[in-house]
């Protein structure tokens, strides 16, 4: 087991203090919200909790990397972040519904479910909940690296989002809290409600999305299977292009070509092949992992 470098200890450190942080504001905003009976932290508790397992799993795993233990897996854990990915997902699709259905019921109804005192008390968690957002991202901002991995760029996309909508939600208890008028009480606490199931509901399916077509190994999107053959095509004869296939892979595609080569093609052409196609696509924005094998090796003995 190998040690961890300065720079990858100091990711983990701004992933894990603000991750014990959020453990205790996640119990005071469900705490705050059945006891002041607002929508908005009942919403945001069950929308942080879902994804402090995500972030749970985010943590363990880069740690668990930083220290060479998933070395011995060479496809790496694709297949598990996106069982999580699915789990999560729908998690928080089905909970977004029903928030949503239980803000429609609340203004249908016409009757604050939340007392003066109970919104003022859920401003107060959400201030604290907002202030370990702010702070969380800065230090994972901090310590970025120049190359981030897949995980760590989830977690500070995760964290600038849980942060935007701290702040938002703290305009909208406030407002409530300070409020008169009930129905103006009412109609701020739901628009943030209807604000984090919105949240929960559009990160769900994008969740879904995202996993179950890697879950199945479907194939990627027709216009990148098109790039990448086209490619090959270019950089080897068309001729010796014998099949293709592709899988997306977190945040990118997994392909392999099959070329049919003469048995004593060393491997330095295949691997020149390899690089000539990946300056070809020249898209940075996607990550490629791509392989060209001969038939000859694919066909050969598993070993």
């Amino acid at each position: 087991m190998r040690q961890p470098t300065e720079a990858e200890l100091r990711i983990e450190h701004s992933m894990r203090d603000p991750f014990l942080a959020d453990n205790a504001t996640n119990a005071m905003l469900l705490l705050a919200g059945v006891m002041s009976g607002s929508l908005t932290l009942i919403s945001e508790g069950i929308r942080s909790c879902l994804m402090l397992a995500a972030s749970t799993y985010a943590y363990v795993v880069l740690r668990a990397k930083h220290r060479g233990r998933f070395d011995h897996y060479e496809y790496g854990l694709d297949k598990i972040e996106s069982f999580v990915g699915l789990v999560v997902g729908g998690g928080l699709l089905a909970s977004g519904l029903w928030v949503a259905q239980s803000v429609v019921s609340t203004i249908v109804g016409g009757e604050p479910t939340a007392s003066p005192l109970g919104l003022a008390l859920g401003a107060v968690v959400n201030a604290v909940n907002g202030v370990v957002n702010i702070l969380g991202w800065w230090g994972m901002k901090k310590a970025e690296p120049e190359e981030p991995s897949d995980v760590f760029k989830a977690q500070l996309n995760a964290r600038f989002v849980m942060m935007a909508s701290s702040i938002f939600l703290q305009i909208t208890l406030t407002i409530a809290a300070l409020a008169i008028d009930p129905v103006v009480a009412l109609l701020m606490d739901a628009s943030g409600a209807a604000f984090v199931a919105a949240i929960m509901v559009l990160r769900g399916v994008s969740m879904l999305f995202r996993s179950a077509p890697q879950i199945l190994d479907s194939r990627p999107d027709e216009d990148v299977c098109k790039a990448l053959r086209e490619a090959a095509e270019v950089v080897v004869a068309p001729a010796q292009v014998a099949r293709f296939r592709a899988r997306p892979i977190m945040e990118g595609v997994q392909a392999e070509v099959f070329v049919t080569a003469p048995p004593d093609t060393p491997a330095s052409v295949l691997s020149r092949w390899r690089q000539d196609i990946l300056d070809r696509l020249q898209n940075g924005a996607l990550r490629i992992e791509l392989a060209v094998l001969s038939e000859r090796q694919a066909d050969g003995p598993e070993i």
